[in-house]
């Protein structure tokens, strides 16, 4: 695993833990959250004492739920991010592991799913955010 590492230019300054061992070997499997959007649980909140796992296994296309079968097998929860809770406008909730790892900390830097979203979906995916039931009746009252 060190080895694909290196392979990333400047890795050795991530703030990140590094390790040979498996994640599971490291952390107590209650305090670990696999981030997969095949989950059918979502993502509320960040607890500074759970460990999130993103990008363990890109699982688009051929490997299609295999992150949450991992997970599952392993006894480890799961979850997804709140995604269709707060944009709306692009049908395609696929996004790159950069993308989750971003949103994670403007969400930590804002506590706000919506404005972080936003600030890192691409411009032309056409992303709003997607209005609540109390924004809407607000516009059709004019109050």
């Amino acid at each position: 695993m060190l080895e694909l590492l290196q392979k990333n230019n400047g890795f050795e300054n991530w703030f990140v833990e590094k390790s040979e061992k498996s994640y599971h070997e490291i952390f107590d499997n209650n305090k670990i959250v696999y981030l997969s959007s095949d989950s059918d649980n979502v993502l509320e909140t960040l607890d500074p004492s759970t460990v999130y796992i993103v990008g363990g296994i890109v699982d688009r296309n051929r490997h299609k739920g295999l992150c949450q079968r991992l997970a599952t097998e392993k006894e480890i929860k799961t979850a997804k991010l709140p995604i269709s809770s707060f944009l709306e406008g692009h049908t395609r909730k696929v996004i790159t592991v950069n993308q989750v790892v971003q949103i994670l900390l403007k969400y930590k830097e804002y506590n706000d799913w919506g404005k972080a979203m936003l600030e890192v979906m691409p411009a032309r995916k056409g992303y709003k955010i997607k209005k609540s039931s109390e924004d809407a009746e607000q516009d059709q009252t004019g109050k």
